[in-house]
């Protein structure tokens, strides 16, 4: 079966997902992209034969030509936006990070869990990185003591409009697992 997907955001990860979902995943058609600039839009979907401007994130959420939903918006939408998609019923690929808070995220975890679990993914690269495996395994052992401190670099092309520097540790740095919220 041929997963139709629409993304939502069409900047650096949004541009680079319908890239990547169009030219390497046989089983993956991009059918519409939406971004808060309709130039960039349309710029993205062109880029892809069939693949059309939707007007915004929720028209594309609710497409009935689209059966799953990749997010790379800004962070300050992803936790509304991949509810919507769970309550639409369509398997979401979420940019990291799933939400700016951990009550955000809560709430979205509860609502996959309502819609019966598995269609929430979260696209978070480090997790797969052998230098940040070793890190956690080194942090995990007690190998450097108790964390006080954590310094950290960004090189991201370029920032988004309103962009703050707290946006490269909600954006990148990944908490210690939290415990699962107890279903609803």
């Amino acid at each position: 079966m041929t997963s139709r997907v629409g993304v939502v955001g069409a900047g650096v990860m949004g541009a680079d997902h319908v890239r990547l979902l169009h030219g390497h995943v046989s089983d993956a058609e991009v059918v519409a992209v939406t971004d808060v600039d309709e130039a960039r839009s349309r710029a993205v979907a062109d880029a892809v034969p069939g693949a059309r401007v939707s007007p915004n994130a929720r028209a594309l959420i609710a497409d009935p030509g689209v059966n799953a939903v990749v997010i790379a918006s800004h962070d300050s939408t992803h936790a509304e936006l991949t509810v919507a998609a769970v309550r639409a019923g369509k398997p979401v690929l979420c940019e990291k990070p799933l939400a700016p808070t951990v009550a955000e995220c809560v709430e979205v975890v509860r609502e996959d869990d309502r819609a019966g679990g598995g269609l929430v993914s979260v696209g978070f690269m480090r997790r797969f990185d052998p230098a940040h495996v070793a890190l956690k395994a080194a942090l995990g052992e007690g190998a450097s003591g108790r964390v006080r401190v954590v310094h950290r670099v960004s090189r991201g092309v370029t920032s988004a409009p309103g962009a703050v520097s707290e946006f490269s540790v909600t954006g990148s740095a990944i908490p210690p697992r939290w415990p699962r919220p107890a279903r609803a």
